[in-house]
This record gives structure tokens, sequence and C-alpha cells, in this order.
């Protein structure tokens, strides 16, 4: 499952978590009794916990986000590590690598700076442009993935 879909699932699951709580919240709240006389749950009250449950799911959420972004950094950096292990193996074979080979590579060099600066910019994103940077991410990183997988056919 990508990352992207992992914290959406999450999201969700939150977001509906905390309306659930909320739901059973005013109910038991509109119900219930004391021994003596029913309690009054003011307008008040029930901002405050409205107010609380929000919190503590945007504190959640920023952490799922945080735990995305890192995902999104291993992802990177193992395709640096692949990528250099690539050069390393066209240098080894005294540069008889094909030309089609050591464009791919350079190809996939630049794409994967360019995927770096897209993770940088979604360390700064929120809202919309997180949907846009994650899809764009996702889609760089499949791409280098199948390259080094081309790449990777040609040393085999």
């Amino acid at each position: 499952m990508k990352a992207r879909e992992k914290f959406e699932r999450i999201f969700n699951l939150t977001l509906v978590a905390v309306l659930s709580a909320m739901v059973l919240f005013l109910a038991f709240s509109c119900n219930y009794e004391s021994k003596s006389e029913k309690e009054d749950v003011s307008s008040k009250d029930v901002k405050e916990e409205m107010k609380e449950a929000s919190e503590t799911t945007a504190a959640y959420l920023d952490e799922e986000r945080k735990e995305m972004i890192d995902e999104y950094q291993k992802q990177v950096d193992k395709a640096q590590d692949q990528i250099n292990e690539l050069q390393n193996k066209i240098k080894a074979t005294g540069n008889k690598a094909s030309q089609q080979t050591k464009n791919l590579v350079d190809s996939l060099k630049k794409r994967q700076s360019k995927a770096a600066a897209e993770l940088e910019e979604l360390r700064e994103s929120s809202g919309d442009a997180w949907d846009k940077i994650t899809d764009g991410l996702d889609k760089a990183l499949d791409e280098i993935g199948n390259g080094i997988e081309e790449a990777n056919e040609e040393f085999k």
C-alpha cells in the first residue's frame, strides 16, 4: 500500500472515529441522569469536547504525515543507493555498458534529484498541494524503480 493510500485510509478511519465519539458523547450527555436530577450539558461543554477532539485528531494526523514523509525519504534514499550501485557497475565493466543503459542511469539520476526536491516541497506543503505532490512523488518513485530494474537487466 502506498504511503498516500495509507494516509487517506487512516485519515478516514480517524474522522469516522471522532465523529462517532461526538455522536456518542452527545447521545449519552443528553440521556444521562444523575441520582437526583438530570445533568445539564451546555453548548460550552459540547464546544470544549469538540475542540479537544479536533486538536487530538490534528495532532494524530500530523504524526501520520511525518511518518509518511519519513517513508518517502527512505524510498528516495534507496533509489539514490540503487542508482549509485548502477553507476559502479558501469565503471566496473570498463564503461562497456550500452549507451542506452548509460543514458538511462543519467536520466534516473535527474529524476531522483527531482523526486528529492518534490519531497522537500512535500515537507512544507498542506491541503491540496499535498495531494498533487504525493501523486507526483509516487509516479516519480515508480518510474525510478522501473528504470532501475531495466538498467539492472543489462548486468545479469
